[in-house]
């Protein structure tokens, strides 16, 4: 971490090294590769991942020390939970 990186641009360069998106997986559901089955197990384990990250996510908000990532956490759960624009509701 260099000195003008802030603890969340710390944290986000940790996530951005390994984020998901990068995945070889998305890369063959974008071309279509995949199989039903693939896509059927990818569809159960993400279900899960999502009826429980806003929960875990206000639990790291509310157990968190450090106030720069705990007012990030605090935006990201609003925009989750926009009522105008709920994600979950997507």
């Amino acid at each position: 971490m260099t000195t003008t990186q802030t603890f969340v641009d710390h944290l986000r360069e940790a996530r951005d090294a390994t984020h998901s998106k990068n995945h070889p997986y998305i890369d063959k559901w974008a071309k279509g590769e995949l199989t039903r089955k693939q896509m059927g197990y990818y569809t159960v384990m993400h279900y899960h991942f999502v009826t429980e990250y806003l929960k875990w996510l206000a639990y790291i908000w509310a157990h968190c020390p450090v106030d720069e990532v705990r007012l990030n956490i605090l935006e990201n759960l609003s925009e989750e939970e926009d009522v105008r624009d709920r994600h979950m509701d997507m």
